[in-house]
């Protein structure tokens, strides 16, 4: 189990020096480089969404379920997936969802495999039955939520939306769109976000000197928000479905996990469906679609490269990019920062700080040095491009243009 970041699995070695507190997971913990000769990389590792506990397993000896010979079966108590793997292979997903709260396995004479439940029960691991109904839409032609004759025209059922500060997409091209279900409306929350009801599905594509590279599905379930990765081909005819995230070149697809991260509870599951957000004329065409019963009141997010005051673009950019894990009860380890553009400066836990997960390899670090960027982890953190990297998910090309308000706001003095 990782310390905040990072779940894994090893094959243990007698004498066997796995790594902690020098690593977590596969990479430097609070740090960018560290000396990892010597060290026993993991077999596996996943990221920590928020709340997460790696559960071993064994690995499969019976004879009910032959595809699972010899692979290693594991869980997480909160996530509730279920994978297998064999060493030097990629994880594959057995089951999601059934085997939450496992808090351990066992095996029988048989070598059949056993979940104990930490409410109480055991249960039997058994081959599933044939799937029936639908089958899960692995191109994404087959969803319904895109035209591939011109996969940047509105959907059907859909329609377009802008926001006021984009979230850093490694400087890529984005379009975005809605669609709700009929005769449903979306709820204007205390902080201003939008609850959308059950069905909604919320489409974001990804270009590069246009052409597509990714759209992904965000769709709220009746347990929750679920997000799907599609990788457009290079000839742009339809994309195909990634499970378990990749890197293709320069640009990374998220797997589930890594968009349950981002998208968390605490921050509504939709990022930039708020009334700060979204432009004018998004919220005037939710109006027209039904969607709102009226404008809401509220004051738009300003441009971090406009003209409003340094602060108020600096802090804009924190809530957008940050403020999802960096909030009250979000999934940001133990930083525990507020970075929401309303929280006073006082309250954000930014000033007169000391680090509490790694210093970013500063001798004197503060979260925040008042004044002084080069000494300030939250500036260090979003230059860098290994392990401490922030946002530590999602992104391989640092945002220099957003770093740089950033860093002309901690130039500034911005505690109290």
């Amino acid at each position: 189990m990782g310390q905040n970041l990072w779940e894994e699995v090893d094959v243990i070695q007698r004498g066997g020096n796995y790594g902690w507190n020098i690593r977590e997971g596969s990479g430097c913990f609070g740090e960018d480089t560290c000396a990892t000769a010597d060290l026993v990389a993991p077999v596996v590792q996943y990221r920590n969404p928020g709340s997460a506990s790696v559960i071993g397993g064994y690995v499969y000896r019976g004879n009910e379920i032959p595809e699972l010979a010899g692979r290693y079966i594991y869980s997480d108590f909160y996530l509730g997936t279920t994978w297998s793997v064999r060493q030097g292979e990629t994880p594959v997903v057995v089951n999601r969802g059934d085997a939450r709260r496992f808090s351990t396995f066992a095996q029988d004479a048989a070598g059949e495999l056993y979940g104990l439940a930490y409410g109480g029960g055991v249960y039997k691991m058994v081959a599933a039955a044939p799937h029936q109904g639908p089958a899960f839409p692995v191109l994404l032609s087959q969803t319904g939520c895109v035209y591939l004759k011109d996969p940047k025209a509105v959907p059907p059922g859909a329609i377009a939306y802008e926001v006021n500060v984009p979230f850093w997409s490694d400087g890529a091209e984005k379009q975005r769109f809605i669609a709700v279900p009929p005769n449903t409306t979306a709820e204007v929350e205390a902080d201003g976000d939008l609850t959308l009801p059950e069905g909604t599905v919320l489409i974001k594509s990804f270009a590069a000197a246009g052409s597509l590279i990714e759209t992904r599905l965000l769709v709220r379930h009746p347990d929750g928000w679920a997000g799907y990765s599609y990788a457009w081909t290079a000839d742009g005819s339809d994309a195909e479905v990634v499970f378990d995230g990749r890197v293709t070149g320069d640009w990374l697809f998220p797997d589930g996990q890594a968009c349950s991260f981002c998208h968390s509870k605490a921050a509504g599951g939709s990022l930039g469906l708020e009334v700060g957000q979204l432009t004018g004329d998004s919220l005037a065409a939710f109006v027209q679609a039904g969607i709102l019963g009226a404008v809401p009141a509220g004051d738009p997010l300003p441009d971090p490269s406009g003209s409003a005051a340094l602060g108020e673009r600096a802090r804009a950019y924190l809530h957008v990019n940050c403020s999802q894990c960096h909030r009250e009860d979000g999934p940001q380890g133990r930083a525990r920062l507020d970075l929401r553009y309303d929280i006073a400066m006082a309250d954000t836990g930014l000033c007169d700080r000391e680090p509490r997960a790694g210093n970013a390899g500063l001798e004197t670090p503060g979260v925040l040095v008042d004044g002084d960027a080069s000494r300030s982890v939250l500036s260090v953190r979003m230059h860098s491009l290994g392990s401490v990297r922030m946002p530590p998910i999602g992104s391989r090309v640092v945002d220099d243009e957003g770093s740089a308000v950033i860093d002309a706001w901690i130039a500034a003095s911005p505690c109290p």
